[in-house]
Parts: C-alpha cells; structure tokens; sequence
C-alpha cells in the first residue's frame, strides 16, 4: 500500500470522531525504521486533547498492525481548536 492510501486510510478512520471537524494526514516511509505519520487536526472547542491524541496513537497503531508495518515514532499531531467568538456568540472560521 502506497504511503498516500495508508493516510487517505487513516484520515478516514479520524474523520469518524464526532469531535473532528478535518483532519490532514502525512505519512512517510522510513524503510527499515517503519513508517512516520504526521496529523494536523481541527476539533470542536468541547474536544478533550487527552482523547484525541489517544484515538490517534490507537488508529495509527492499529493501520500498522494491520498492514504488518512498525512505526518510527509516535505519530506527531498538531491540534487547533474551533474558537468560540463570544461577540457573535458563534464559532469562527
């Protein structure tokens, strides 16, 4: 499997999160290191970090298994926040 469907596979697998709004998924091979996955995540404001960053860790591990692959590392994850504007009392874009 190419690194490009492995992250369309993983994004997919995130995008299932009622608390993710879109979610950006890289992945690199490093050979005989494994793979690395790198995610840029956009969450609703309600979203706990702790669980995001789990669910992640366990889909990431979880493709690998499945594909009989290791990781080079953890996956690294870059997380924004929907933002709340209280003048409008709506979320921003």
């Amino acid at each position: 499997m190419a690194v490009d469907e492995i992250a369309g596979a993983l994004r997919e697998s995130l995008l299932e999160r009622a608390d993710m709004r879109s979610a950006e998924v890289r992945v690199e091979n490093r050979h005989r290191h494994g793979i690395r996955v790198h995610a840029w995540l956009r969450v609703t404001r309600d979203a706990r970090i702790d669980e995001v960053l789990e669910a992640v860790d366990r889909a990431t591990e979880a493709l690998a298994r499945r594909l009989g692959m290791t990781l080079a590392e953890l996956p690294l994850v870059d997380v924004r926040y929907d933002e709340l504007d209280l003048r409008a009392g709506r979320l921003s874009e």
